[in-house]
């Protein structure tokens, strides 16, 4: 009787420590539009796929002329399957549709800080922030009056 607990715990112990390694840490990632515009919505693909989107849908900045500009915005996106993303952003305008796109690879239990900015030496981009800079943006966006806040994401694909 003896032997069979002790080969039934040692079972246990096997299954959990397997179950264990193999259980995923969502990644957490903060996307930031960080600057104004006359767009309303800032969509994003992942993989090629159409996945969420930034609304700045807050205070509106300036409204001329019919046209209306529009806050900065920020998002946290929750990733349920660490992996590696192709993030993608279109940012519809007068002048035509800016495109940018980055590389984006998780780590599972990790937190990321993406921005996409403009500005007269960079047309539109999409960047990683190192984790200094991301979090001191994320601090600043959340007190500041000026950004509008997207409700939290969780995006479930791969």
């Amino acid at each position: 009787m003896k032997t069979f607990i002790k080969k039934a715990a040692l079972i246990f112990v096997l299954m959990f420590i397997a179950a264990a390694q193999n259980a995923k840490a969502e990644s957490t990632v903060y996307f930031f539009v960080d600057f104004k515009f006359w767009n309303s919505e800032y969509q994003f693909t992942l993989n090629g796929k159409k996945a969420f989107s930034l609304v700045p849908e807050g205070k509106v900045i300036n409204k001329t002329a019919g046209t209306t500009m529009y806050n900065k915005v920020m998002r946290k996106v929750v990733f349920k399957n660490s992996n590696s993303y192709v993030v993608a952003v279109d940012c519809p305008s007068a002048r035509g549709t800016y495109h940018a796109e980055m590389n984006l690879n998780l780590e599972d239990g990790e937190t990321y800080y993406v921005i996409i900015n403009a500005s007269m030496k960079r047309t539109f981009y999409i960047e990683s922030l190192d984790e200094k800079d991301g979090a001191k943006l994320l601090k600043k966006a959340l007190k500041d009056d000026k950004y509008t806040k997207n409700k939290d994401f969780v995006y479930n694909g791969k």
